[in-house]
């Protein structure tokens, strides 16, 4: 298991570690969601680095999470912090979710981040599809991954790990995935939804001991499931 080998050599990494602030910014829905009792599904939880910060700011948070890798589902149970507000459980979503863990419409709120680019394309559609039981009438779905011409997606075509159109394998056996505005754009289309919002968001980093100017680029899309 690849993801479970990724997770055994960060096993020292806690959710306190390289917490994802960023989310309480880009997500304010959940931020500032006023009701009493929310909740939120998250997918590739890792060692909860997104719902520690989220949980911080919003108390009234509850979360399911998977994760592929068992490690990472041992870790973050364990997790004192978020003890009492989790349910986590191993999960390969590309294959329907357990009734008996999630039933229909059980949650507010999906966050897909980083996790569908892991996944073969043809299995995409069925992916979101499975996810889209869990999530109530009203509900948004997050959604964030790589974006095409993020500065990886050079380096992939250069090292020759191309496995078809924008879809690459890791030196370490896991694969990544870089996301077209119109394919993110289909998404929400196939699945019925409203897009709230979609963006490519761009990071400039500059490396001015090596002169290099490093630009990375992220799918970011928020789309509301209808009440009918």
């Amino acid at each position: 298991m690849y993801w479970d080998k990724f997770y055994l050599k960060r096993r020292g990494f806690v959710a306190s570690s390289k917490e994802r602030n960023w989310m309480c910014r880009e997500f304010k829905e959940i931020v500032y969601d006023p009701r009493d009792d929310i909740d939120v599904f998250e997918i590739g939880c890792g060692v909860g680095n997104s719902m520690v910060p989220l949980l911080r700011v919003n108390p009234s948070l509850k979360f399911y999470a998977c994760d592929i890798a068992p490690k990472a589902v041992d870790a973050v149970s364990a997790d004192e912090y978020l003890k009492g507000y989790l349910t986590a459980f191993v999960q390969d979503v590309t294959q329907p979710i357990p009734t008996s863990i999630m039933t229909d419409y059980s949650v507010d709120y999906i966050l897909l981040v980083f996790v569908l680019s892991t996944i073969s394309p043809s299995m995409f559609d069925q992916t979101l599809k499975n996810l889209d039981r869990v999530l109530r009438p009203g509900g948004v779905f997050f959604f964030r991954d790589y974006g095409e011409g993020d500065m990886k997606q050079d380096i992939f075509e250069k090292r020759g790990n191309k496995l078809s159109e924008r879809f690459y394998l890791r030196q370490d056996g896991t694969r990544i995935y870089f996301f077209s505005e119109e394919e993110t754009t289909n998404f929400c289309k196939m699945l019925g939804y409203e897009s709230m919002e979609q963006k490519m968001v761009c990071n400039t980093n500059i490396n001015h001991k090596k002169n290099l100017t490093m630009v990375r680029k992220y799918i970011q899309a928020k789309w509301r499931k209808p009440f009918n």
